[in-house]
């Protein structure tokens, strides 16, 4: 056959794919794409297997790791049944920065900040007793977290085992309350009329404790009445925390196909960690802590995690997930 015919009807080949009956064409394939070549070319084609996929020579080799675990003074600690993810992580982050910045091993307390910034928030408290759940919401909370951290310091020596042994006591005493209030709403009185506003007992109740006064008896129980100390301790760490600052990333793996295939949130998410800066990573409604890698001669990062909620590896499949990572910079 002539080279300019040879030429012409390979450059066809795609279009018999569609064009002509399957009892009339040859295929080849050609790594992940499959061709349809005429088949005096078929006959010339070399063989590449099946799927055009290389025969493995053997597992991919480990290339590099990173591990920043030793920023901190002990393993993953573990949040139990509250749902305080984004107060351990945010420690995290502010515990590994503290080290980059004095090189001292510090610890801080996920307790005293999830006291201060959710169980005493107003508008997250009234959220927790309007969903009338023994738990309060941890999504996206985290930026704010770090936030709130950074501008009023943490306490070091609250311990997160005592204070939940008295929050659980409390919640479980509140649900109570509120169950007591429910029916004492559902009762008719004397002074109802056709327009009297229906009582809302979560709401009233929600209003009574964020008062200042009962904010201190709440924040005196829960801290086994150590309020000063505590706040010595806050002033500080505040302190220290000068010139520290929060970088925080969005993805939207909705809208964004490389976000959705995982791939920028697994660079920017090795870069800090290339940096030495361990790095939060939100997930649907969880919030962890990536502390290191495994890179393979084959591409693949493997992500070594701190998670409250029980650490594991976070494999490439799951970089799609990440909709935001949160780092705290030292000056």
């Amino acid at each position: 056959m002539h080279p300019k015919r040879r030429i012409a009807a390979f450059l066809a080949g795609p279009l018999c794919l569609l064009l002509q009956a399957p009892g009339a064409r040859a295929e080849s394939t050609l790594g992940a794409f499959s061709l349809s070549l005429p088949p005096a070319l078929a006959a010339e084609a070399p063989p590449v297997g099946k799927a055009g996929a290389a025969k493995p020579k053997g597992k991919p080799a480990l290339i590099r790791t990173v591990d920043l675990s030793s920023q901190f003074e002990d393993g993953p600690r573990r949040q139990k049944d509250v749902a305080s993810c984004h107060a351990f992580t945010t420690v995290a982050l502010l515990e590994a920065a503290y080290y980059r910045k004095y090189g001292e091993r510090k610890r801080f307390s996920e307790a005293d900040l999830f006291l201060q910034r959710t169980v005493l928030d107003p508008d997250i408290y009234l959220e927790f007793v309007l969903e009338g759940a023994p738990v309060l919401s941890e999504t996206q909370m985290t930026a704010a977290d770090i936030r709130y951290a950074l501008r009023n310091g943490i306490a070091s020596s609250l311990k997160y085992k005592d204070f939940l042994k008295r929050y659980r006591r409390y919640r479980s005493a509140e649900q109570r309350t509120l169950e007591g209030l429910s029916k004492l709403a559902e009762e008719p009185g004397d002074d109802e009329g056709d327009d009297a506003e229906p009582y809302d007992a979560a709401a009233h109740w929600s209003d009574i404790q964020m008062e200042p006064q009962a904010k201190r008896i709440l924040e005196a129980y829960l801290t086994g009445n150590r309020g000063d100390e505590l706040a010595r301790e806050r002033r500080a760490n505040r302190r220290k925390f000068k010139g520290f600052r929060l970088q925080q990333t969005e993805f939207d793996p909705d809208t964004d196909l490389f976000a959705e295939e995982g791939r920028p949130q697994a660079a920017a998410i090795k870069a800090e960690l290339d940096a030495a800066r361990p790095v939060g990573t939100s997930m649907s409604s969880h919030v962890f802590v990536v502390i290191g890698y495994r890179e393979y001669s084959d591409s693949r990062i493997v992500f070594q995690t701190r998670d409250s909620d029980g650490s594991k590896d976070l494999c490439p499949k799951d970089f799609g997930k990440i909709s935001r990572i949160y780092s705290v910079r030292e000056k």
